[in-house]
């Protein structure tokens, strides 16, 4: 899966776009957004590393967007949580792989060209255009 900086003012772009269908989880996306927007300045190994342990643990952490996905009933926000997932385990694993770490998180190595494909299927179910 190849995936470049650029490609991050665009996964930018869809999270807020995602944010507005997801109100009561806007704040948290926000901190996902601010650290998409950080990686383009991080140069350091340990920051880039931090930075890919933050991303994950929006995902994973008690109150990550993947307990959060689980307890939803409405299907377009799971859709919705669908992506926000997608585009930060793509972006972590990134971050991961520039900071050099060798040893990713189970859920982070497992990311793949299947995980844009299925970002990609989702933003086009929510009719939310994308360039990547």
């Amino acid at each position: 899966m190849e995936i470049r900086e650029k490609d991050f003012c665009k996964f930018i772009d869809v999270l807020n776009q995602l944010s507005e269908r997801l109100q009561e989880e806007k704040e948290q996306i926000s901190i996902g957004v601010k650290l998409l927007d950080d990686v383009t300045n991080l140069e350091d190994q340990v920051a880039l590393s931090n930075c890919a342990e933050k991303l994950y643990e929006l995902l994973d952490d008690d109150t990550g967007f993947a307990v959060l996905q689980e307890e939803e009933q409405d299907n377009q926000k799971i859709i919705a949580f669908d992506c926000v997932i997608d585009i930060l385990a793509i972006a972590s694993k990134y971050v991961y792989e520039k900071s050099g770490q060798k040893y990713l998180p189970e859920p982070i190595e497992l990311v793949s060209n299947e995980t844009m494909d299925h970002l990609k299927e989702s933003l086009k179910k929510l009719q939310i255009s994308y360039d990547f």
